[in-house]
């Protein structure tokens, strides 16, 4: 008699478990965890709340680091919608990008956008910054010679007085 009411506690129990393990898993369990990446120490840094744009001058190197678990082929970086080409390397703990600006981009407001899939999983680490790029003035071309008033020097200047 003993045993009998033993083995029913044991199927009893056996069955709790079983739905404990099986509604874990219907859940989304550790199967469907996953960790998008997030980027940080932006170069040219970000703007600071009442604080003027970061400035840069045209085709100039921007870089961040991103952290987590990415695969680093699915690394892409944009300036304005145009495609960039990233350099990414891999530094243990984080993966440093770097690119150079577009020369399309000369003057006026870029946005920088990044973004990154996870190694694991389908998630999407997005993120950006908003840069100034400076306005270049082009010096002006003339078909003229440059012709000056001043004097030419002479082969034995004076000498400086003592």
């Amino acid at each position: 008699m003993k045993i009998i009411k033993n083995l029913k506690y044991s199927i009893i129990l056996g069955l709790f478990f079983a739905g404990s393990a099986s509604a874990f898993e219907n859940a989304g369990g550790p199967r469907n965890y996953c960790k998008p990446a997030k980027f940080r120490d932006f170069s040219p840094p970000e703007r600071v709340h009442n604080q003027p744009f970061i400035e840069v001058a045209p085709e100039s190197i921007i870089s961040v680091k991103a952290v987590g678990s990415i695969d680093p082929s699915s690394i892409r970086v944009f300036a304005k919608k145009i495609a960039l080409k990233p350099t990414i390397v891999d530094k243990i703990n984080f993966f440093q990008i770097t690119a150079k600006l577009p020369a399309e981009l000369r003057s006026g407001y870029a946005r920088i956008d990044l973004i990154a899939q996870a190694d694991l999983g389908a998630c999407i680490g997005k993120d950006g910054w908003l840069i100034k790029i400076k306005e270049t003035v082009e010096p002006p071309v003339s078909d003229d010679p440059v012709t000056t008033d001043a004097p030419l020097a002479t082969e034995n200047p004076a000498p400086a007085p003592e």
